[in-house]
């Protein structure tokens, strides 16, 4: 958490309770959670937490770049961690997000150009919606 002061304080954003609980949150789990499944996850450890509050920490967050956001389902916005550039893979099925290892090579076509964010999404049928849908 400490760490995580820090690194708010350093892009000058203030470093609030419900700033920190978020941001804790999606980097010690490596999920890619909507606004409201943050809320729900923060809510028993922040009763006084409101969903509103959560929308406005993540816009907040995204602006200072310390998390992403990922319009993989045009349903929902789902959140990461801003970890190293990598590509999800979406499951149409289940709805879960999974981060690609790797990354292709930059395209020599962006030579010269300024990249701020690059984002590639695979979507389909997860290996565990394949294996259920097969026995059925």
């Amino acid at each position: 958490m400490v760490m995580t002061v820090e690194t708010l304080r350093r892009k000058k954003v203030k470093a609030t309770p419900q700033r920190i609980a978020v941001v804790e949150l999606l980097k010690a789990e490596r999920i890619h959670p909507s606004a409201e499944e943050i809320y729900r996850l923060l809510k028993p450890a922040c009763p006084s937490l409101s969903l509103a509050t959560v929308y406005n920490t993540l816009e907040v967050l995204v602006e200072a770049g310390e998390i992403r956001r990922l319009t993989i389902d045009a349903k929902r916005t789902n959140y990461e961690y801003a970890r190293p550039p990598h590509d999800h893979f979406w499951c149409r099925l289940c709805g879960r997000i999974f981060d690609v290892p790797g990354r292709m090579k930059r395209p020599d076509f962006l030579t010269g150009h300024k990249v701020e964010q690059s984002s590639r999404y695979y979507k389909g049928i997860c290996r565990d919606c394949v294996k259920q849908n097969k026995n059925k």
